[in-house]
């Protein structure tokens, strides 16, 4: 490997999106004569760039987005990620959550500034928490709104119809 080789601080994490009428011809085109004896999908990227078709290269703005899901155990560590930036864009958007590394909070969930969300809450489906509102510790909100001003207390379930799921 060259010294310019080694400088490169990119990866490419081999997702792919085709148009399925491109795709054939390219990957029908794809030979082995490479040191390796091996076909490589960058190759029928390639043939199709050389062939007129359009292309875009995605450059993703943390490397963590880049990151295999192969094991149980990965999927948790990437689903531990994405938990954590839905809690930082809360917390950045004025919320105040106690306890950040124990907060569940679903992609739709709408927090408004100035709640305070405490340790052990979990909210799910599109929840919604009001300015001023508190919830938790040990509460649940599914698919039901907490007011202004108002408090879940410790320990609550909250969701609407009033019956467990």
């Amino acid at each position: 490997m060259s010294p310019e080789e080694r400088a490169i601080r990119e990866l490419n994490t081999s997702i792919y999106v085709f148009r399925a009428g491109d795709l054939w011809p390219a990957l029908e085109a794809l030979d082995a004569r490479n040191a390796q004896g091996e076909l490589y999908l960058t190759d029928a990227v390639r043939n199709l760039v050389d062939a007129g078709r359009p292309g875009a290269v995605y450059c993703a703005p943390v490397a963590e987005m880049g990151l295999g899901v192969n094991t149980r155990a990965e999927l948790a560590e990437a689903a531990a990620e994405l938990r954590r930036r839905i809690v930082e864009e809360h917390m950045a958007a004025g919320v105040a959550v106690v306890d950040p590394s124990t907060t569940w909070i679903d992609p739709d969930v709408v927090i408004e500034a100035e709640a305070v969300i405490q340790p052990f809450t979990i909210l799910r489906g599109r929840a919604t928490v009001r300015a001023g509102a508190e919830v938790g510790p040990y509460a649940l909100v599914v698919d039901a709104e907490v007011g202004p001003g108002e408090v879940v207390t410790p320990f609550t379930y909250l969701h609407p119809g009033g019956s467990a799921p």
